[in-house]
């Protein structure tokens, strides 16, 4: 399988105190990069690739697979956001990797620790152009994917939003996943309706457990709070809509397939 292609906004200003990192490596450099996940990044590597090791404190608030998937994902755009201070410093502009892979995940129970691997010839720094807010992932038309990424990733606020957002591309993804394997099954619906009622509870649990989580971090403000709490239930007031649409829709193509 092909590997996506990931650019990354360089932005004037991105958070982040390169350090030496401990360790027999002397050409290492460690990010501290902090945030609600007391982000630190180390990136070094032999000829020919970058290694990046980011360490943070994992989401713990859903189920076990979700908060795989979510750590996952966080740590991967932070060990981007991490090459990307390390090749760009404060220099505007677009930075597109390819190739790059994760080769080994870690918990400690306190800690979660992913290692990307990135080819040197697979990284290309360009001039800017458009993005997609920060911490979310937009694909060209060549199938590129584009990552913009500021200082605003790290904030207390952007990282629910993130989580917010995966939550929501990852119920997504599941929905389309489930309607092309009953069709190809040609089961009638049956076994995308099931899943769509599976959809539906885990996505109110997880909205409730995110909304239980922001309500109790004493170190948002008011103001960012409220804003944070619309937010949720605006966004599970639209997944609860796409996934009644998508009913509706299979059930006018059986009606369709029953008329004489």
């Amino acid at each position: 399988m092909t590997r996506p292609t990931l650019a990354l906004l360089l932005v004037c200003g991105l958070r982040g105190t390169p350090l030496l990192a401990a360790g027999p490596r002397a050409d290492e450099v460690r990010f501290e990069l902090g945030g609600l996940r007391q982000v630190t990044a180390t990136l070094g590597g032999a000829e020919g690739e970058y290694r990046v090791t980011v360490r943070m404190l994992p989401v713990k608030s859903f189920d076990p697979a979700t908060n795989g998937e979510l750590n996952r994902e966080k740590a991967r755009a932070y060990a981007l956001h991490a090459l990307a201070l390390h090749l760009g410093g404060k220099t505007a502009g677009r930075l597109t990797v390819r190739g790059a892979e994760v080769i080994d995940v870690a918990s400690d129970g306190k800690f979660y620790t992913l290692t990307l691997r990135v080819p040197k010839d697979g990284i290309q720094v360009e001039g800017g152009r458009p993005m997609p807010p920060a911490g979310q992932v937009g694909t060209d038309k060549k199938g590129a994917e584009r990552l913009a990424t500021t200082s605003a990733l790290l904030t207390r606020k952007q990282d629910y939003l993130d989580t917010l957002q995966r939550l929501t591309d990852a119920t997504t993804t599941r929905l389309q996943d489930a309607d092309r394997r009953s069709r190809a099954a040609g089961d009638k619906g049956r076994s995308f309706w099931a899943v769509v009622a599976d959809l539906e509870e885990r996505s109110e649990a997880n909205v409730k457990k995110l909304g239980k989580e922001i309500d109790g971090d004493l170190l948002l403000l008011v103001v960012e709070k409220t804003e944070l709490l619309r937010a949720v239930e605006r966004q599970q007031d639209e997944t609860l809509h796409t996934l009644k649409e998508a009913v509706r829709k299979r059930e006018r193509e059986a009606q369709k397939e029953k008329s004489p």
